[in-house]
């Protein structure tokens, strides 16, 4: 099999990559070009397609094929694994190879070439990987994680594409194939960092920055970006520190360092609960936290990192702070990343943000855009933080950069020039001043701005312009297969009793308390989860409990009823929730039956004044034939594909409403760019 005969398969997003057009126009060419190829995978709301196919067909229309970056083969060759493992399983076995590979290279042997001729004859054996890795002293501890679910000749394909990638090209490439799919998995994605999001290079950029030999340490380094980043980009530490308390995360961030030749001394550590490095003390901490983490309020208590306050339980924001400014040295900075909202809370946060200014921990505060990380469109902001200084002497710096188009260009020269005329959105305040006003840290309360120009207006209108068009473009197409949504005819309708009685469905009782603590619930479905349709975020290790197993469906009936089907299993559900297992699929489909359980025929069944519950017996099930039930499945995700473009709408239409707005108040000409109509 020849490089060029590799049978990757390749998104509309890939292919509007290899021509230099917009995903809009890959859309007008599904929809008006009858010979554009016909797809081989993935859904119909996303299509994948065979990579030589589109690019034959490119080439006979004369596009000019965008030269692919070196991981784009190895990126059309993982899209082949979707549905046969969990994507951030296959993200770890693409860097197994890509790192033995570089192995082989790097120690010129011929290992690499002998792992390819034993997967062609079919002796390949997992304990080849381990003796490899054991050639390299940096990976030493650490063991090769391999898809021991595929198939020799599934694994032969993927060498084989990681074969056409020289060996300093392994970095760029495995970099390549980990965004992609970081940013396919959208916010559940985003929880070890995103590759090279605006966040992560702010935060590299100011290292770079900083003096040379010196300790650079990220306590929450997930998959390591930024620290990555900071080297590439020419910060040049002694040591480097990480921590995080995900073991995926941390394969994947050593071998990431391995392949940027990088050397990083990474931990595995819940460091709110259990910190690795307590006497480590670095002249440099970046840091990018987890948004959204409760904090267990018992470990603050006694923990001597927490001297400023213990942080509330809704949000662990200022325990990383204080966890940052207990690792710093004497002439250390720490630059962490929160909500803006720790900014200018009170009751809890409030004593604490007061005890930092109190004691002269807080250099700077920087109020940031949004559009900073690809998954949530909250406000953030940067602390510079530094150790306890003489606070009757000290300022606060505040900055706004909310309105700036390349923050993170601008804010690592911004903090490394003392002169006030670097920027008008600046300003020093003592901190005697920012205490008495309750210890509000948000700069754009402090800072006063000039009506700018807004030369960004055209850009955010353009940009949400080209969304809304291709949001239209793909509704259209998919409106086209709702037209026969359901078939004429009466359905048979059954209760949940009667299914049980049938035996067609089994069901049992949550058991698991949500409130034994944190560490329990992520693991576990929770009435919340079920009804915002969020799958827990790990399996359980809890060994009391009987766990769920795949194609087991969770139902919550508490206000009303939802329900959500676990593809993995190794869940523990909560208690007030109903698990369906053994479903008789030559009867009942879980993907059909999560959908009708949550009917609006079944809202009758509500019952209660304060909280109102249904009887989960005798919530009505219709029951048509299983072809039926299987199109009627992928009718019903068409149609909440349609409501997420919706949403899109919605969202874009109401920047390009302000853009209007400011457009007209400041003056502003407004026109759609040739690039946001293409």
């Amino acid at each position: 099999m020849s490089g060029n005969n590799i049978q990757g398969q390749v998104s509309p997003s890939d292919i509007a990559e290899l021509a230099g057009v917009s995903r809009g126009a890959v859309s007008n060419w599904r929809k008006r070009i009858a010979d554009f190829p016909e797809k081989v995978g993935g859904t119909d709301a996303n299509p994948l397609f065979d990579r030589n196919q589109v690019i034959a067909w490119l080439t006979a229309r004369g596009n000019e094929i965008n030269q692919p970056n070196s991981g784009a083969i190895v990126w059309s060759m993982m899209n082949l694994l979707r549905g046969n493992m969990d994507v951030f399983e296959a993200q770890e076995f693409l860097l197994t190879l890509m790192t033995i590979k570089k192995i082989s290279d790097t120690h010129n042997t011929d290992s690499w070439n002998l792992l390819i001729g034993d997967l062609k004859s079919g002796t390949f054996h997992k304990e080849q990987l381990t003796t490899l890795f054991n050639l390299e002293p940096k990976l030493l501890g650490v063991e090769p994680l391999i898809a021991t679910q595929l198939a020799g000749q599934q694994i032969l394909e993927i060498a084989l594409a990681i074969s056409q990638v020289p060996s300093d090209q392994l970095d760029e490439a495995s970099d390549y194939v980990l965004e992609k799919n970081i940013k396919l998995q959208g916010k559940f994605g985003a929880q070890s960092g995103f590759i090279g999001s605006r966040i992560s290079t702010l935060l590299a950029l100011i290292a770079t920055q900083r003096p040379k030999n010196e300790i650079l340490y990220d306590p929450a380094c997930g998959i390591a970006s930024a620290l990555i980043s900071a080297v590439n980009l020419g910060a040049e530490p002694s040591m480097i520190y990480g921590q995080d308390f995900s073991p995926s995360a941390i394969y994947v961030a050593k071998l990431r360092a391995y392949l940027h030749d990088i050397d990083i001394k990474i931990f595995e550590s819940d460091v709110l609960r259990e910190d690795r490095l307590p006497e480590m003390k670095a002249d440099t901490v970046i840091l990018e936290p987890p948004f959204g983490l409760r904090f267990d309020t018992t470990l603050g208590i006694s923990d001597q990192r927490f001297i400023y306050g213990t942080p509330p339980k809704s949000s662990a924001d200022f325990a990383w702070i204080q966890d940052a400014i207990a690792h710093l040295s004497e002439t250390g900075r720490a630059y962490v990343i929160t909500p803006q909202g720790s900014l200018f809370k009170k009751g809890a946060e409030e004593v604490i943000r007061s005890g930092l200014v109190r004691a002269g921990c807080i250099e700077a505060v920087v109020a940031l855009p949004g559009k900073m990380l690809p998954h949530t469109s909250i406000p953030l902001a940067l602390w510079v933080l530094r150790r306890p200084t003489n606070y009757a002497e000290e300022k606060i710096t505040f900055f706004d950069a909310t309105e700036e188009s390349i923050p993170e260009l601008l804010i690592p020269q911004w903090l490394s020039s003392s002169s006030e005329s670097t920027t008008s959105s600046r300003i020093t305040v003592f901190a005697s001043e920012v205490l008495a006003s309750n210890a509000n840290l948000l700069p754009q309360n402090w800072v006063f701005r000039e009506p700018a120009q807004y030369e960004e207006l055209e850009e955010d209108y353009s940009w949400s312009f080209e969304k809304i068009e291709y949001a239209l473009q793909e509704t259209e197409e998919l409106l086209e297969k709702l037209r026969q949504p359901t078939l004429e005819g009466a359905t048979r309708v059954v209760t949940v009793e009667e299914l049980l009685m049938q035996g067609v469905v089994k069901v049992q009782l949550g058991r698991t308390r949500v409130s034994a603590g944190e560490e329990e619930s992520k693991s576990c479905f929770t009435n919340t989860r079920v009804r915002k349709g969020i799958l827990p975020q790990e399996i359980s290790s809890a060994k009391n409990q009987e766990l769920t197993s795949a194609g087991d469906v969770v139902v919550a009936t508490i206000n009303s009823t939802t329900a959500l089907v676990d593809p993995t299993g190794g869940h523990e559900v909560a208690n007030g929730l109903h698990r369906f297992t053994q479903f008789n699929e030559n009867v009942l489909l879980p993907e059909f039956f999560v959908n009708v359980i949550a009917g609006n025929w079944n809202k009758r069944f509500q019952t209660g004044a304060a909280i109102q519950r249904a009887s989960i017996k005798s919530l009505e099930i219709p029951l048509p034939p299983l072809e039926e039930q299987k199109r009627l499945v992928e009718v019903i995700s068409i149609a909440k594909e349609l409501e997420k473009y919706a949403k899109e709408i919605i969202e874009s239409s109401a920047i390009i409403t302000n853009s209007i707005l400011v457009g007209i108040r400041y003056g502003v000409g407004i026109e759609v760019t040739e690039e946001g109509s293409e």
